[in-house]
């Protein structure tokens, strides 16, 4: 069906007449959802043919339709511009576009039916036929047809080209407009036929039927909840069919817009080269390639996959310049400064999700009372570099326990403690931080979760039992160690562990749940994403990270989600607990990172030079940037 509608402009148009497939709809098929509990969710349920299935947002309902997972969902025209974009399955087929009607009245006046449905089995040179039968003011129409059109001589001399800058044209010199994506239905094409069947038999005054078609007048219970679920309030869908075909989502974009290619969008050959280590955290920020470019924002983003698996590995490569960023977990907090990177922006963290930093000893050793009580004894920390590792040294700086004209934070912490269980110490990747210590003495109380392994393991990985903070917990349970530096968030609250304060006087009570953080050593940030010190391309990238937060992160409604679970995994590029980016660093827990890293850089330099001036979080708003070529 076509109306007389100068805003649905479509390149490759299909016929509507073509009758349903009489096969019956598979058994719980599944529809998209953002709200699977909710109670439009619970009455689809009822109808024992369709259920919801949990997606966070329209990427994550395309992925799941492509792998068949999820069989039916609505998109925006945005979320299709980028879907197309990306390496998406021929298998996610675009059902039908969704259009208002009550929005625009006057579009449906040269309509002959009061429904504003019009049977045009050739939509664009029928929209020629309406233009010259009554006596209409413009038409919609393809390339092709026009210059059919025109050559009717009487057509030449009374019409002419209407540009999108309000120009007129003849006959000979044809202009086009832009045009944006509709939202969409789309569906699995295994399951495309199914779907139509149902959205028409519940749907019924939610379709725009053509005059081949009956119409469903009947009460439908499973109406209201699926105009809540495809967002059709004041809307309908139009199937787009040809002969009992329905276009890739690929080809229907394609074919309808132009697609902006990241390799031809790149200006003054500037690129943001962002290191991954996971091939699922490749294909989420080749989306975040596509959505950028989308928009608009430069540099062009490229993703580097790391040859390790973990972060690691990536700031290793930025350090030898094969990547330019990383979002980089506190626990590598003294890796990177010994890799000479910085910060230029931090996560946000929600306040559940904060490090807070404790030592914790067994409630019933008697002989550990302050931090001097500490040195010598076995530890147990949760990794080697790390937060915890930063926040004990520093504390022992501090109170005048540990040496505080020696700035090596590898060779103090080597020195303060016995036998010890230190993950990752042996590391190739960090041997510019560790030449002065003795790594099996950090390594000799580690031991491997499975029995067949050799009994001392000191890789920071889950193969090893004492790895993170509920290790470190366990090493010291299992008396492998006399104190643990942990994170509280990141271990089981037990009543046997007495916290030893930053004051040098125990907690009052056992446990941690209920320990102040006055306590703690310190609160800190969870993340920081990461460059080079001298890299040139700071200032891009800090206008880049700007326009990704605002666009990908705090818009209500936007096509890519940049701090979301992305094809059903968490924590891929960023932390789903990030709330959004601060490049001023001037959040409580950000400042006391900062300190804690400016300790360690104010020691190594005397002074002159500091993690807050070198991270140079203001940003410099850069209108247009001026590319020469000669």
């Amino acid at each position: 069906m076509w109306c007389c509608n100068i805003f649905s402009i479509f390149v490759s148009i299909s016929l509507f007449g073509t009758s349903c497939s009489s096969q019956d709809i598979i058994d719980y098929s599944k529809i998209c959802s953002t709200s699977p509990g909710s109670a439009s969710c619970q009455l689809i349920g009822r109808s024992q043919e369709v259920a919801c299935n949990g997606n966070q947002h329209g990427v994550d309902c395309l992925l799941n339709i492509q792998k068949n997972e999820t069989h039916l969902g609505k998109i925006t025209g945005d979320e299709a511009l980028l879907a197309a974009g990306v390496d998406l399955s021929e298998d996610v087929v675009v059902l039908g576009k969704i259009t208002s009607q009550t929005k625009y009245s006057s579009l449906c006046k040269l309509c002959t039916n009061e429904h504003c449905n019009e049977n045009y089995p050739q939509p664009f040179n029928d929209s020629l036929k309406c233009l010259l039968r009554k006596n209409a003011d413009v038409a919609v129409t393809t390339l092709q047809e026009a210059q059919l059109f025109f050559q009717n001589v009487a057509n030449s001399n009374r019409y002419k080209y209407m540009c999108k800058d309000g120009s007129v044209k003849s006959s000979s010199t044809p202009c086009s407009w832009t045009k944006t994506l509709p939202d969409l239905v789309v569906a699995h094409r295994s399951v495309v036929g199914q779907m139509k069947n149902f959205l028409q038999k519940n749907l019924g005054s939610h379709i725009n039927y053509n005059l081949t078609l009956t119409r469903d007048t009947s009460n439908n219970k499973y109406e209201e909840p699926l105009v809540d679920l495809l967002e059709l309030q004041q809307r309908k869908i139009t199937f787009l069919e040809n002969n009992g075909d329905f276009l890739s989502l690929k080809k229907f974009v394609n074919d309808y817009t132009t697609v902006p290619n990241p390799e031809t969008s790149k200006q003054c050959d500037r690129t943001l080269r962002w290191c991954t280590y996971s091939d699922l955290e490749t294909k989420k920020c080749k989306w975040l390639r596509q959505a950028a470019v989308n928009w608009g924002i430069q540099p062009v983003v490229e993703c580097v996959q790391s040859e390790g698996d973990d972060e690691l590995s990536c700031l290793d490569d930025l350090k030898k310049g094969s990547a330019d960023i990383v979002v980089a977990s506190s626990n590598y907090a003294y890796i990177s400064l010994k890799k000479e990177l910085t910060s230029i922006a931090f996560p946000e963290t929600d306040t559940r999700y904060l490090s807070q930093i404790f030592v914790v000893k067994r409630a019933d050793d008697s002989s550990i009372k302050s931090f001097s009580d500490l040195k010598g004894k076995s530890a147990c920390i949760p990794q080697f570099g790390g937060k915890e590792h930063l926040s004990l040294i520093d504390t022992t700086r501090r109170l005048g326990i540990t040496d505080d004209t020696q700035c090596d934070y590898g060779k103090l912490l080597n020195d303060f403690i016995g036998d010890s269980c230190v993950p990752g110490v042996r590391s190739s990747l960090i041997k510019d931080s560790t030449d002065l210590v003795d790594k099996d003495k950090m390594c000799r109380r580690c031991k491997a979760i499975n029995q067949t392994k050799t009994a001392e393991y000191c890789n920071a990985d889950v193969i090893n039992a004492y790895f993170a903070s509920q290790g470190a917990v366990n090493c010291l349970l299992n008396n492998d160690g006399d104190f643990a530096v942990v994170s509280k968030k990141d271990v089981l609250n037990d009543t046997s562990l007495t916290a030893l304060c930053k004051n040098d006087s125990l907690a009052s009570m056992n446990g941690l749940l209920n320990v102040n953080t006055d306590c703690a050593l310190f609160v800190l940030a969870s993340s920081e994403v990461v460059l080079k010190n001298d890299s040139s391309k700071k200032s891009d990238i800090q206008l880049a990270l700007y326009e990704f937060e605002k666009w990908f992160g705090q818009k209500l409604r936007k096509p890519f989600h940049l701090f979301d679970k992305f094809d059903n995994e968490p924590d891929l590029l960023f932390l789903d607990s990030t709330p959004g980016l601060n490049f001023e660093g001037n959040l409580p827990y950000m400042e006391e990172y900062q300190r804690l890293l400016n300790n360690v850089l104010d020691c190594n330099t005397s002074g002159s030079a500091s993690v807050i001036s070198s991270m140079s979080f203001i940003i410099s708003f850069v209108l247009l940037t001026l590319c020469f070529t000669f």
